[in-house]
């Protein structure tokens, strides 16, 4: 997913293809290497903007901090999104624990039925002395 949300900026081309050589490709990882790949971009837009080469160079450092944004609201709300599905999970099978105990209970009161009913259809035994 985090990829996917890189490769819709479409700003960082360049940086996506060593991230594809990389080796190690776990979250952790994916973190790690883009931090410091766009860090040390920054870095360099300031230093060249604080010498006057380009003035896009301010331009391209602001965008590439609301871009570092983007990714980590985007990561902070899929594991919202996460975590409401989790709960909706444990909700259900909550409920569908609940809704065995009932029909088990059903079963017992119908069993419970069926013995007054059999018990009332068998007329009394009289007793001769």
């Amino acid at each position: 997913m985090a990829e996917l949300l890189v490769l819709n900026t479409k700003q960082y081309p360049d940086i996506y293809e060593k991230w594809l050589a990389e080796t190690n490709k776990s979250l952790l990882d994916f973190k790690r290497f883009w931090r410091a790949k766009l860090r040390l971009r920054i870095k360099t837009g300031d230093i060249a903007g604080t010498f006057g080469y380009g003035m896009n160079a301010s331009e391209i450092t602001a965008a590439e901090e609301n871009a570092d944004h983007e990714p980590k609201e985007a990561i902070n709300g899929y594991g919202a999104a996460h975590a409401t599905a989790q709960a909706a999970l444990n909700s259900m099978v909550n409920t569908d624990t609940s809704i065995q105990k009932l029909a088990d209970n059903m079963e017992e009161l119908a069993q419970l039925v069926c013995q007054l009913t059999n018990a009332q259809a068998t007329p009394p035994q009289q007793v001769y002395y």
